[in-house]
Formats: C-alpha cells, sequence, structure tokens
C-alpha cells in the first residue's frame, strides 16, 4: 500500500500487487498526488514571519497528513461505491394489497395497492378472471402520482353478478418478484346488487320468455273468448225476459178490450200497438 513521504511522488503506476485495485481506486490516488504536489508548491512559495527551517518543516508535515487524510477518504468513497455497484440486488418489492371482499355492481370494478422497491419498480399488475372463466386475464397498474400506490378499473356490466377472482404482482427492476395472492388460490371479491340496479329492474322487469308480442296477442284472444260467452248468455236472457213482457202485455190488452173504438187488425181482433226498441243486435 501506498505510505508517507517520498512514494507519494510516483502515482503514475499501480504498485507491484496492487492489480485487484479498479480504476476508480486508481484515480483517487492520482488526486491525491495531485494535492500533495500543490501543498509543496505552496509551501516553497510562502513568505513571511513565521519562517524557518523549522516552522517549514512543520508546516509541511502537517499538511502532507492532511493530503493523506483526504486521499483515504477518496479512496475509500470510491471502492465502498465500486463494492456496492457489484453487490446484486436480491430484495424483492414491497407489496400492499387493499383486499375488498364484498363491491356493489357498477360498470368497473376497481383494484389498489401499495408498492416500493429500495433500486425501482418495474411492472405492477393485476391478473383476475370471473367465476365461471378458466384463464386469467393481465392488466397493468398505473401509479397513482408519487404516493406509491398503483390502481386499475376494470370494466363491468352492472347486471352482472359474478365473483372476481384475482392476484397482483410486482417487479422490481433487476426482475426480483412479489406476488400477493396465486392462481390456484386468489383473493375473491363477491359483487352484490346495487340499490340503483334494483330499483330498475323494479321499475322495467325483464319480459319472461313467452311475452313476445305474438304470445300478447294470443293471451288477449284467449281471455276475449272467455269473457265473450258470458256477455252473450246475459244479453239472451234480457231480450227473453223482454219478449216474455211483450207476450204478456199482448194477452192482457186481448183480454179486456171492449169492442168500442178500437182498430180492428186484418182478422177482425182489436189491434194492441206494441213497440220494442233493442239496440244491440242479438249475436
Amino acid at each position: 500500500m501506498p505510505k508517507t513521504g517520498s512514494q507519494f511522488q510516483d502515482f503514475d503506476t499501480p504498485y507491484p500487487g496492487d492489480n485487484e485495485w479498479n480504476a476508480e481506486s486508481f484515480a483517487a490516488l492520482k488526486i491525491s498526488k495531485r494535492i500533495l504536489a500543490n501543498m509543496k508548491s505552496a509551501e516553497t512559495a510562502s513568505t513571511g514571519p513565521l519562517t524557518g527551517p523549522l516552522t517549514g518543516n512543520l508546516t509541511g508535515h502537517c499538511r502532507r497528513w492532511i493530503a493523506l487524510v483526504i486521499s483515504v477518504f477518496l479512496l475509500l468513497g470510491h471502492t465502498v461505491g465500486a463494492i456496492a455497484q457489484t453487490v446484486p440486488d436480491i430484495e424483492p418489492p414491497k407489496v400492499t394489497l387493499e383486499v375488498v371482499e364484498s363491491s356493489p355492481a357498477d360498470l368497473s370494478q376497481v383494484f389498489t395497492l401499495q408498492a416500493s422497491d429500495d433500486i425501482g419498480l418495474g411492472d405492477v399488475s393485476l391478473h383476475y378472471r370471473r367465476s365461471g372463466e378458466n384463464a386469467f386475464k393481465r392488466v397493468l397498474m398505473q401509479p397513482i402520482g408519487d404516493t406509491g400506490y398503483f390502481s386499475v378499473a376494470v370494466d363491468t356490466d352492472p347486471n352482472d353478478l359474478r365473483e372476481f377472482l384475482y392476484y397482483a404482482q410486482a417487479l422490481d427492476l433487476t426482475g426480483n418478484r412479489t406476488v400477493e395472492g396465486f392462481a390456484f388460490d386468489p383473493y375473491i371479491r363477491t359483487i352484490t346488487q346495487s340499490d340503483v340496479t334494483a330499483l330498475a329492474q323494479q321499475n322495467n322487469p325483464a319480459p319472461a320468455p313467452n311475452d313476445s308480442p305474438a304470445a300478447a296477442v294470443v293471451a288477449a284472444k284467449a281471455a276475449s273468448d272467455t269473457v265473450q260467452p258470458e256477455v252473450n248468455n246475459t244479453r239472451r236472457w234480457i231480450y227473453v225476459a223482454l219478449g216474455v213482457l211483450a207476450a204478456g202485455a199482448l194477452a192482457s190488452q186481448l183480454g179486456g178490450s171492449s169492442g168500442g173504438g178500437d182498430t180492428l187488425d186484418p182478422t177482425g181482433n182489436p189491434a194492441v200497438p206494441l213497440t220494442v226498441i233493442i239496440r244491440d243486435p242479438l249475436p
């Protein structure tokens, strides 16, 4: 290793046996050499009341020690940085998934998580499927500003009440991975019917399979056929009653009439005027 004294004069080439030094460490030593050379030049050119062999020697040694300390710090700083660059990143990202067990049906479902990494994050993704489906779908989650949170909204049908099965994954820049949930054991979100959807279904009920226009016409015809005979029977009885009353009135007139000024019909019997008004024709 380098020492104090005249050995500092030769820093342009590495010392024997120091092949393990990298370029940054060697550059730090060259900077130290320049510092010492500048200090020696300043010492030689300095003038003032404190001049003399003893004072000059003390000043020179102090400056050399200061230069040595600076050189050591520069050397250690570059060496530590080089070592840090050669250590592989094995730390995976930290992920906290916001689990929602139940959510009302809507036009979309939102999924959110928090992720961080000591080096840097890569892709953060959501993997999901609906109950009854086999394959998971992958969608990238987008960062929410600089908060460390990531979110994605999955479009849905408000009338689709199937469950969501899902898990999340985060990668850092070196490929380390953290998974929240698994494909074989995913998180489950139950979808419930929202109040708005329930009210809309009550106001506009879905037609039954046989409620087509043709079926409606057939049903109306059947109802008409059921009511029509009852109306016809009622009318018939009304007309029969009117006929009986008319016959009774005719018989009463014939039995109680006297021959004075009665009008005679063609057979010689007294004529009895009778008027019957029928507004609806017999069916």
